[in-house]
């Protein structure tokens, strides 16, 4: 595990002591994270202590039952050699949310199509957001559009499309990629 707070900044982001209300500390509120990430292919960047490695995988599995999650180890060099004597350290992005978390005793395991190698559960997740609030995405079929003119009104209305809205505000899509949007616009 790197040794400072210094240290794991270089690799992954390390939020403030004080923002704990990120922290997702109940059971019920960290496996349904997990089990998304099992489920859906989403990148997760991993620090492996032991191999003093920092690579992108993705999780294979979680099994509540045997307190575990299991980590493709494909294009990791030294996987076998994960004995269980070191954690590791994650980040993956899911629904414009960033997770953060550790977990300990990583050790390769057999039976999986791919290289793996598994770990303990964490006991707590840090989950990071842009703006302090939750986004939610409008309906995919037929999402709102929002035209307007920059600059004079003379000019051709821009028509962008919005793709979630929160209570600090909306992302717009321009879909057209021959209008341009300037800073300031």
């Amino acid at each position: 595990m790197p040794s400072s707070k210094q240290d794991k900044a270089r690799f992954f982001y390390d939020p403030q002591t004080d923002e704990e209300r990120y922290v997702l500390r109940s059971r019920l509120d960290v496996l349904p994270v997990l089990q998304s990430l099992a489920k859906w292919p989403i990148p997760v960047r991993l620090q492996l202590n032991q191999l003093s490695a920092s690579f992108s995988s993705r999780m294979i599995a979680v099994t509540p039952a045997f307190e575990e999650m299991v980590f493709d180890a494909t294009g990791l060099d030294g996987a076998e050699r994960l004995d269980g004597s070191a954690g590791l350290v994650a980040e993956a992005q899911m629904d414009a949310i960033w997770f953060r978390f550790e977990a300990e005793h990583a050790v390769s395991v057999r039976g999986y199509a791919h290289p793996a190698f598994r770990a303990r559960l964490p006991a707590t997740i840090e989950r990071l957001q842009r703006r302090d609030s939750m986004r939610y995405p409008v309906p995919g079929m037929n999402p709102p559009v929002c035209d307007f003119r920059a600059g004079d009104a003379r000019n051709e209305p821009l028509h962008l499309r919005a793709i979630d809205i929160s209570s600090s505000g909306i992302a717009l899509l321009l879909d057209d990629p021959r209008q341009k949007v300037t800073a300031g616009m």
